[in-house]
């Protein structure tokens, strides 16, 4: 019996305790601030992740590959082990929130060298923009201006909803809003941190 017991927990540290290189992510498609925000994601919510560097031995290498095709995303991870490819995982999304969905909850199951450090809880809060431009629409989506649909329509929203996340000076062409990339690479890092936008503020800019 202790046997066995001995087995069982080498195994678990075994699978839990493999140390994995990440390679810069390639971008595709998308803006390049988005390259830096999944980098730190993975780093710092995935267990004995760390920036891969050759000059170190590591257990295992993954390397994420990112594009935008017609508005939704695909999410590719090639994993490495002693240099060569083992196992390849492709995830599509339609919006940056269902995005960040599958990242939290399916590529631990995919991938099992991948694990969480903890959980991450959602966090259902409304977005505020602030524009110049008149809006005669009850819905609204978010792109950024390579088109990535960020957020999928959501509600107008009027006072007194409260905003926990704000962007100005946003372009909003009928029905779509269009944030720059560093706004848009923000956004998405709240999406990938367990933001979820319930509805949306419109601020006429002064």
């Amino acid at each position: 019996m202790k046997k066995i017991c001995l087995i069982f927990l080498l195994l678990v540290f075994y699978s839990y305790g493999q140390d994995i290189g990440i390679k810069t992510p390639v971008i595709r498609n998308l803006p390049e601030d988005y390259k830096k925000i999944f980098l730190n994601f993975f780093i710092n919510n995935f267990k004995n992740i760390q920036p891969y560097n050759p000059e170190n031995k590591f257990d295992y290498i993954i390397k994420p590959y990112i594009s935008s095709i017609a508005g939704s995303y695909n999410l590719c991870i090639d994993v490495f082990k002693a240099q060569k490819p083992i196992h390849i995982i492709c995830i599509s999304a339609e919006s940056g929130e269902q995005l960040a969905d599958k990242i939290i909850n399916e590529i631990p199951k995919e991938i099992e060298i991948l694990h969480l450090q903890k959980e991450i809880p959602i966090k259902r809060v409304n977005l505020q923009l602030e524009s110049i431009s008149p809006i005669h629409q009850k819905n609204i989506k978010i792109t950024s201006h390579n088109g990535d649909t960020l957020i999928e329509y959501k509600e107008i929203l009027s006072p007194p909803a409260k905003a926990v996340i704000s962007f100005n000076k946003v372009i909003i062409n009928i029905d779509t809003a269009l944030l720059n990339n560093k706004q848009a690479a923000k956004l998405m890092e709240y999406l990938l941190n367990g933001y979820r936008i319930q509805g949306i503020l419109i601020k006429k800019s002064e």
